[in-house]
């Protein structure tokens, strides 16, 4: 049995690799032929061979010397300006959105997301003509501009696959840098971007070749505009009727140079994206860490309660005397009981236990005795009396949930653990 599967397995792959190596010489072929043409020195667009029977590199050195008919450099140089811009532009709108129909939750959200999804199924040259006669009535017709505004314009309706791969990235991870007083701004460009270097690539490779390879909208825009005209649009120029004879082995010479930028361009930035370090932090072996409820531990101003002071006058027992390389502290927030584990402040401590200059205090001298410090920071429930619960409370109550209300467990049901809010609103 193990061994017909074995073979079965064997015979499959077999026929995979053949099936894709003949998929793999179908798409190679036009390619190595493009650039044997490019080189041959026989002019004519057909040819009874593949070979050229004289090989010559004037093919690429009259592009750039002879412009008087066909100003190849000049349409280069137009192309990569527009693609550039283009890129750049159309990057950051598709990364906002996604990041923003991934993260925020916000009025019409979903019916947006609908409507967009819908309008992306129309392709864009149904509208080139309307598109036209705007730009011609606001005076931005023929003009490398209007191409990078209808490149771009609508950019942001591609968002779809940015916003599956943020979707990825845990939420625990925003809401950390947001209790460390992060913005949402700080949080996109500093944390999730870094993070996302393979969606970021795939999105600047596409955002690129849109316009690098355009050839109808080019070809409606620019009309006669010869100065402005992109790659796309020049090199067919050269294949017209009157001119594809003598100029079809400089068009492929032509296409082989369009493709020099975007092959860089892949090769550099999938390097960039395979260089994402994964650090691991080994933990020590024999580190002892000792626990401590600071309600109950050293009190170092006699009104019965241990504090953070109290901690820092027993670092000398704990660490020389008990052997301990490191402190857990249980939670120090301020909270309304007793054990503190419902935080109603992350950016705060408890009165009872002192001041975040206490705090901050404590951290140095530890610090100053390479000692760690564990914090037991309890982020998977809050008080009732913390913002965010009440903002989500405000939310359930309205029927309008945005963010905070994704937070916490809501019921319209009386269930087991769950308090009252009113009637029809209970929460966990």
């Amino acid at each position: 049995m193990i061994k017909s599967m074995k073979t079965k397995a064997k015979i499959t792959n077999g026929f995979a690799h053949v099936f894709l190596s003949v998929l793999s010489i179908i798409w190679v072929l036009p390619i190595v032929w493009l650039v044997l043409t490019s080189f041959r020195g026989e002019p004519g667009a057909f040819t009874s061979y593949v070979i050229p029977k004289t090989w010559t590199l004037s093919n690429y050195t009259r592009l750039f010397t002879e412009t008087d008919l066909f100003n190849y450099p000049r349409w280069f140089m137009n192309t990569l300006f527009v693609a550039v811009v283009t890129c750049a532009l159309s990057t950051i709108m598709v990364l906002s959105t996604s990041y923003a129909f991934s993260r925020l939750r916000f009025k019409f959200r979903k019916p947006m997301m609908n409507i967009i999804l819908v309008l992306g199924m129309f392709p864009g040259f149904m509208s080139m003509i309307a598109i036209y006669h705007l730009l011609k009535t606001v005076g931005l017709s023929q003009s490398l501009w209007a191409l990078i505004l209808v490149y771009s314009g609508g950019a942001s309706m591609g968002y779809y696959i940015s916003k599956g791969f943020f979707d990825t990235i845990p939420k625990a991870i925003d809401e950390s840098a947001l209790i460390d007083g992060a913005t949402r701004n700080d949080i996109f460009w500093k944390i999730t971007l870094p993070l996302s270097k393979p969606i970021v690539v795939y999105t600047i490779l596409t955002s690129f070749l849109a316009p690098w390879v355009d050839f109808i909208f080019v070809s409606i825009i620019m009309r006669d505009s010869y100065n402005n005209y992109t790659v796309a649009l020049g090199l067919f120029e050269m294949l017209k009727r009157e001119n594809i004879y003598k100029y079809f082995t400089q068009f492929a010479a032509g296409a082989v140079i369009i493709a020099v930028p975007i092959t860089i361009l892949f090769v550099f930035l999938t390097a960039c994206s395979s260089k994402i370090k994964h650090e691991y932090v080994k933990p020590e072996v024999n580190s002892v860490y000792y626990e401590i409820y600071v309600g109950s531990f050293y009190d170092s101003d006699g009104d019965g309660k241990g504090d953070l002071k109290g901690v820092m006058e027993k670092l000398d027992y704990i660490q020389k005397d008990l052997g301990a390389s490191g402190i857990w502290l249980m939670p120090i927030n301020p909270s309304p009981t007793y054990h503190k584990y419902d935080v109603i402040d992350y950016k705060d401590i408890d009165p009872d236990y002192g001041t975040m200059d206490d705090f901050d205090a404590l951290v140095k001298e530890m610090n100053e005795r390479d000692m760690d410090l564990i914090l037991d920071l309890v982020l998977n429930h809050t008080s009732s009396e913390h913002p965010w619960f009440l903002k989500a409370k405000e939310e359930m109550k309205n029927n309008e949930c945005t963010l905070y209300c994704e937070y916490y467990n809501f019921s319209n049901q009386s269930l087991a653990h769950y308090e009252k809010i009113q009637d029809g609103l209970y929460y966990e």
